[in-house]
């Protein structure tokens, strides 16, 4: 049993409906396992506006909400279509992603809405490989764009 949430993870993601809701009958896509190291979730500061005062402080100061990037590569290897196409890296519509960690007792993240936009590229050291890099959201009903969470995967 691991506490961390690390290792080898399990990703799968679905493409929602108009209105950014998972379908009734959901076609969930499983990731193949990402390339080493490359499955990370970055996140940036949200912005901050601050009413300075003369001769220096503040009188008020307000942060903006952070923002996020999930991304991981997998091997464009022969025979292996990819996840979700693309049209010169464009991804149309919304998807949710769900990454389990290595040891499923541990929480993973949800995405419950995202873009997605897909990079290719290659190495004569590795070969080809696609990069997938998705761009939370925010939900409709105003939770977290990003959601630490155990996932479970049937």
């Amino acid at each position: 049993m691991a506490t961390l949430s690390w290792g080898k993870p399990k990703i799968r993601l679905v493409k929602l409906d108009a209105g950014d809701t998972v379908p009734e009958d959901p076609t969930w896509i499983a990731v193949p396992t990402p390339v080493k190291d490359s499955t990370k979730l970055s996140t940036t500061e949200g912005e901050t506006r601050e009413a300075p005062l003369e001769g220096g402080g503040f009188e008020d100061s307000a942060q903006g909400k952070n923002t996020y990037l999930f991304e991981f590569e997998i091997y464009a290897k022969a025979g292996r279509e990819k996840p979700v196409e693309d049209i010169d890296g464009v991804i149309d519509g919304h998807y949710k992603i769900e990454m389990q960690p290595e040891d499923p007792l541990v929480e993973g993240r949800i995405i419950d809405v995202c873009t997605l936009h897909c990079t290719e590229t290659f190495d004569a050291a590795i070969g080809d490989k696609w990069k997938y890099v998705a761009k939370p959201l925010q939900p409709s009903d105003g939770s977290a764009s990003v959601k630490r969470e155990v996932v479970t995967f049937t």
